[in-house]
């Protein structure tokens, strides 16, 4: 065989075994791009639900609040139930997600735990608002740790409170959880 042909051979392998190495570099980056767009995608799923479940506990919340200021207004019962819907809902599409690892699909057991125990809460919350309003402010305060802000010449709600203000003449008069009085 004469140099020319050795060398031509050896050119050729060179360029058959670059092709060989471009070509199992670019199916290994395709492969890289489709794991990371499938984790994209999931991760941008998983938040969506996660916000919506977020979006469904501010309007429970919310909602609650109003139940018990107006135990007879439906309204207030109709958005409390939307927004539990809307929660289970958003929990469920995340727990339909497929496992990937690293990313936080684990909290979904404790998430829904908490919404279990949470339910049950706005029951008994619900149920006491009907009798006794200031005992299911209490409740949502030591359970929640819930704000009410509202008017009130009521005892037993105030009683109750963790922090009044009294207002005198539009001016703070006292703070008993801050601990002064002007």
């Amino acid at each position: 065989m004469t140099l020319k042909k050795h060398l031509l051979l050896s050119i050729g392998g060179a360029f058959a075994l670059l092709f060989v190495a471009i070509c199992t570099g670019l199916f290994a980056l395709r492969a890289a791009s489709d794991d990371f767009t499938e984790a994209f995608n999931h991760d941008i799923a998983f938040q969506s639900a996660i916000a919506r479940m977020y979006s469904g506990g501010l309007q429970v919340a919310s909602s609650l609040r109003g139940v018990v200021i107006d135990p007879q207004n439906q309204s207030g019962h109709d958005n409390l139930k939307k927004g539990g819907e809307d929660f289970e809902a958003a929990l469920s599409k995340a727990k339909s997600l497929p496992s990937i690892e690293g990313l936080a699909t684990d909290v979904l057991p404790a998430i829904e735990a908490l919404h279990t125990r949470r339910k049950l809460l706005i029951d008994q919350v619900i149920a006491l608002a009907k009798t006794d309003q200031a005992a299911a402010i209490a409740l949502l305060n030591k359970e929640e740790n819930i704000t009410f802000i509202f008017s009130t010449h009521d005892a037993g709600v105030i009683e109750r409170a963790r922090r009044v203000l009294t207002l005198v003449d539009g001016q703070i008069h006292s703070d008993t959880a801050a601990g002064y009085t002007s």
